[in-house]
């Protein structure tokens, strides 16, 4: 009974007017979008994709764009053969692919195939695949053409598929068309040679159905079961056979087709209200009644050719309910299902057009409620509350009575005369019984009428108002015929008289409800009062919108006028005399209003250049429709606007004609689900395992990641997402926004579903989409970017510049520390150096004041010496320390000199060894007074024997020339000889060595030195205090030197006379660290 109740239903909405349910399908085809128009098969996989198979590549499609794929030799990971002939995804979300020549696997993270290895048993690999499904149980079977039947058990993996030979060798066949599964879980199997088989796996029961109804020899195409469990089964040339579950006999029976020819039928389809739907090969699109138990040719007729020729080889209804329809040799045609209550009229029709495929350029309905479509050069035609053409009047050449190819718009006066106005004949009244026209070229002496005519009305008292483009406006009085023209004039200062029309190129004329007529121009509106044959000066003017052109005029219920310009709409309140201006930027689809209409609940809608939009008063919004939700297309024309009594509104277009009535339009509220399709770098589609600067971008599809990571150099990318709404895709709009950039939402123009983001910086980002149509927002998507600083920029370079920046901060702080430290010993060496030199200053003024008396004292002396005999002994110690102090004082006046570069050497060629000899002599006295050894050796020959046991010391057998300064020289050796004496004891011994070598370092005669060494037997000085005895008041501290107590100035004066010699004072050490010898060479 329910069945029954169903079957009724359906046959009652099939027999509704189907003018009131708009259904304009898309066309897409190889000329733009497809890879091929030879379709084999259209699928909906799990997530929403549409996948088309052909015979040259595999197509997805998301509802904006189309991806392609296809065989490429240089590329193991493409498709198998561009030859498809089925796809199918099972329950564990894996894609198959069968190709004429093997079975492949698609990976949607690499957007790859991975060939499936099916081994036969003449040696070949690829089986050729027809049909694939999965079983109840999750098994999975498939057909093949020459290898029969191959499955995989549910759990195992990919490569462990096995024939099903016993089945096979039952069937006697390997070739297979198609494989279905009932409800009861029998599995149909047809093949290419035996017919048509029934297998129940669980019984392993297997039937074979025969003649007599000839499926055994028919090629068996499509196999498909309804909700009563009947199974339909589609043939290539036997048209389609049903066996009922009820019917005992187990016989299929041929089902008529009204036509009586047969059919070649290719696809069968159940949608979800139980339809089913017949796709044939050159007949077009079936539909079987189950009432009438027959096949019919279905009402539904679209695309740009001959839709009843079409060869239909795939029918698939998708989830949103939208029917494909893959043509072979066309393309894809797509039917949306769930729309708006939309009428249409047009050459897009799905059922039988009935005005033509002009552009609608008028529309007028008559109180006889014949609706009247004046169109661009088709003439006019007449129309029926069904939709059925009542009358067609074309143009007819020759004839002055024709009625004009090009109508621009139509009324019906209050005397029910339609009148008619055209671009070349000016304004026409039409006989509606045989569309002979009667021109308006002369009326009570009045000049002809403008040839060009745009707009025609009829005010309350029964005045005729034509508008035209170029002439102004003519009102003609229907009773007593008088024609008055209004047109504009010029001023002296080329303005616009305010008494007059503002242009005389007229849109539309409307009367309201005071009897004030508006006027819409090219240039604004104006207002006219017929009592007072004057226009209304509004806002100090008597035109508004200046510089707007007004396409239609509109009084609303509550006395507001508004006017449909090219830039959006105005809203002028008669009342308060503001001006109100709505756009696109407050939700038009378009700025360009062709017409308007209000509805019963006192919303106004609009037709444009992008659809129709409906103008919510009450809450100031807008709700836009588009193509995709059943009206005639997005651009309309201007003044093809009519509502009738009932309150229907009409829109014409350049596709024909919208009607709906405004109650019956809803918003439909479906649910969208956005996902991220694509990212691009570089306008290249990232995969699973690409890679940027050496991280993984993202580690599984980029439709399921959650994570995308980018180098800071590839930080500039796009993403690109989807609804997967296939009815109205151009509608959607998308917003975005980064959570680290702004919080809020960033809106793409309507249909652009496709975001670029340039140089983010390294750091962190929350990316957020979403999806909104007519208010109604999707889920939000989120994913989060990274994008990887540079190496120098990472966080263990930046530990390194941090712990480099401290070294150089605490090497910085410590060199300012150092140089400050420098720099005060420097300034407390300098005031040490100041305080000495001050000492010393002093100390030389005294010295010098002090040799002048002492030079004085000497002279006394040394006459006294020679002339007393008595104390000559105490004249001569006298005589001695005399001469002692004053070189004492010398020396320091000498060490002064050098201090202060005033030290000059004047030298002179010397015999070195009677110079030592001679310097010599002057410590005989001190030798045998200590009982010391004091000897003189040389290398030069025959060296004189050590002199320890003889006091003589001369050597007089050799000679050695050099250039020295003998003032100077002999200060040296007197300095180091004065200091051997007093350190070395009684019976000590103290020897001079003259020595001679070569130094290679040197160059000419710089080469030969000669060097004078003296030793002692003294206590010698520590290794330690080496440099500390050439200091300046330098002394040795032991009990030795108290007794010999010195000034410390001696050699420190010898060293700086040897430097000047270019001779280096040396200590020679010993093994006990003790230095017993000084000795110095000279170049």
């Amino acid at each position: 009974m329910r069945a029954q109740v169903r079957k009724t239903l359906f046959i009652l909405i099939c027999l509704l007017p189907f003018y009131t349910w708009a259904q304009t399908g898309k066309f897409y085809s190889s000329d733009k979008e497809l890879s091929n128009s030879l379709i084999n098969k259209v699928y909906q996989d799990r997530r929403g994709f549409i996948w088309i198979s052909t015979e040259n590549g595999l197509n997805r499609f998301d509802g904006n764009r189309f991806t392609i794929y296809k065989h490429n030799s240089a590329d193991s990971t493409s498709l198998k053969n561009n030859y498809v002939r089925t796809v199918f995804e099972d329950s564990g979300s894996r894609f198959w692919i069968g190709c004429i020549n093997g079975l492949q696997l698609y990976n949607r993270a690499t957007d790859s195939f991975k060939e499936i290895r099916i081994h036969r048993e003449d040696g070949k690999k690829n089986p050729h695949v027809t049909s694939i499904i999965e079983r109840t149980n999750g098994d999975i079977w498939i057909a093949t053409s020459g290898q029969g039947i191959i499955s995989l058990k549910k759990g195992k993996g990919v490569n462990e598929f096995r024939k099903e030979k016993n089945l096979i060798d039952r069937m006697n066949s390997n070739f297979m068309n198609v494989i279905y599964e009932d409800s009861q879980k029998n599995l149909w199997i047809a093949t290419e040679d035996k017919g048509l088989f029934k297998y129940n796996p669980e019984t392993n029961a297997l039937k074979c159905f025969k003649a007599p109804q000839d499926i055994l020899k028919d090629d068996i195409s499509a196999i498909s079961e309804d909700r009563e469990g009947t199974i339909f089964v589609g043939t290539l040339t036997g048209g389609v056979f049903k066996l009922s579950t009820k019917d005992r006999s187990q016989k299929f029976v041929p089902i008529s087709y009204t036509r009586n020819i047969p059919l070649n039928v290719r696809a069968l389809m159940l949608d979800k209200q139980g339809r089913l739907f017949i796709g044939t090969d050159g007949e077009g699109l079936k539909e079987y009644n189950y009432q009438k138990d027959i096949i019919e040719d279905s009402e539904i007729s679209t695309g740009p050719f001959d839709f009843s020729k079409s060869k239909i080889h795939s029918i698939v209804e998708d989830k949103d309910n939208n029917l494909w329809l893959g043509i072979f040799q066309k393309g894809i045609i797509f039917i949306p299902g769930a729309t708006n209550r939309f009428g249409y009229f047009g050459y897009k029709s799905l059922r039988k057009n009935t005005i033509g495929s002009s552009c609608i350029m008028a529309i007028h309905k008559d109180k006889a409620g014949t609706t009247w479509v004046g169109t661009d050069n088709d003439g006019l035609y007449a129309i029926n509350d069904l939709g059925e053409q009542l009358l067609h009047f074309k143009p007819s050449p020759g004839n002055p009575r024709s009625l004009p190819g090009s109508i621009m718009c139509i009324f019906e006066d209050s005397n029910q005369d339609l009148w008619v106005g055209s671009y070349f004949n000016g304004l026409g009244k039409v006989n509606k019984k045989n569309g002979l026209c009667e021109y308006m070229n002369h009326l009570s002496g009045h000049g002809g009428i403008n040839d060009k005519v745009f707009y025609i009305t009829e005010d309350s008292n029964k005045n005729l108002w034509v508008g035209t483009y170029g002439s102004g406006i003519y009102k003609i009085n229907l009773k007593t015929h008088k024609v008055t023209h209004y047109e504009s004039t010029r001023s002296e200062n080329d303005d616009w008289r305010v008494d007059k029309l503002p242009n005389d190129w007229i849109n539309s004329i409307v009367e309201d409800s005071n009897g004030l007529i508006w006027i819409g121009t090219f240039k604004g509106l104006s207002c006219f009062n017929p009592k007072k044959n004057t226009f209304i000066n509004f806002l100090n003017q008597s035109n508004l919108l200046p510089g707007y052109v007004v396409n239609t005029i509109l009084e609303a219920a509550d006395g507001k006028i508004y006017a449909g310009t090219t830039e959006g709409i105005a809203c002028f309140d008669v009342k308060s005399h503001k001006i109100s201006h709505y756009s696109t930027s407050n939700g038009l689809p378009s700025d360009v209003i062709c017409g308007m209409a209000e509805d019963e609940q006192g919303n106004i809608w609009i037709s444009t250049h992008q659809g129709i939009s409906k103008f919510v008063t009450k809450e100031n919004r807008f709700i836009n429709y588009y193509a995709g939700d059943g009206i005639q297309g997005n651009e309309f024309t201007r003044g093809a606007v009519f509502k009738d009594k009932r309150g229907k509104i009409y829109f014409g277009g350049t596709n024909g004609i919208t009607s709906f009535i405004p109650y019956e339009i809803t918003e439909i509220k479906k649910e969208l689900k956005v996902i991220i399709t694509d990212l691009y770098l570089a306008n290249h589609a990232v995969k699973q395992g690409d890679k940027s600067g050496g991280n993984l971008i993202t580690e599984t599809a980029v439709i399921d990641a959650n994570k995308f990571t980018l180098a800071y150099n590839e930080n500039t990318f796009s993403l690109e997402f989807s609804a997967l709404d296939f009815n109205n895709p151009e509608r959607i709009s998308y917003q975005y926004m980064i959570d680290e950039l702004g919080n809020e939402w960033i809106s793409n123009h309507p249909g652009v579903n496709r975001v670029t983001f340039s140089n983010l910086s390294p750091g962190t980002y929350t990316f957020r989409v979403r999806a909104s149509d007519h208010g109604n927002y999707s889920n939000v998507r989120t994913v989060t970017i990274v994008i990887t600083p540079p190496w120098y920029q990472s966080w263990w370079a930046i530990c390194l510049w941090v712990l480099i920046g401290s070294a150089i901060m605490y090497t910085i702080v410590m060199y300012i520390l150092s140089r400050l430290h420098h720099k005060q010993e420097m300034l407390k060496r300098e005031h040490q150096e100041q305080i000495s030199e001050a000492k010393l200053q002093f100390f030389i003024n005294i010295s010098h004041e002090i040799r002048t008396p002492m030079t004085l004292i000497l002279s006394p002396l040394e006459k006294l010496l020679s002339e007393s005999s008595d104390k000559q002994s105490t004249y001569l110690m006298m005589y001695r320390n005399a001469q002692r102090i004053l070189r004492l004082i010398n020396q320091l006046m000498d060490i002064r000199k050098i201090d202060k570069g005033q030290m000059h050497l004047k030298f002179r060629e010397t015999d070195i060894v009677g110079f030592v000899d001679d310097l010599m002599q002057t410590f005989d006295y001190q030798a045998q007074k200590k009982n010391i050894s004091f000897c003189f050796t040389t290398n030069l020959g025959n060296n004189p024997a050590d002199n320890s046991e003889e006091e003589d010391h001369h050597n007089t057998k050799k000679e050695l020339k050099a250039w020295v300064d003998l003032n100077n020289f002999d200060k040296v050796l007197l300095n180091v000889l004065s200091n051997a004496f007093k350190y070395t004891p009684q019976g000590g011994n103290i020897s001079v060595n003259l020595s001679t070598g070569k130094d290679e370092t040197c160059r000419g005669a710089l080469k030969n030195y000669f060097e004078i060494s003296v030793t002692d037997s003294g206590i010698g000085i520590d290794k330690d205090k080496i440099e500390q005895i050439f200091e300046r008041f330098y002394q040795i501290n032991n009990d030795l030197t108290k007794s010999n107590f010195g000034t410390g100035i001696g050699l420190h004066l010898s060293r700086s006379l040897v430097e000047l010699h270019h001779a280096p004072l040396r200590p020679k050490i010993e093994k006990t660290n003790r230095v017993p010898d000084l000795s110095f060479a000279c170049h």
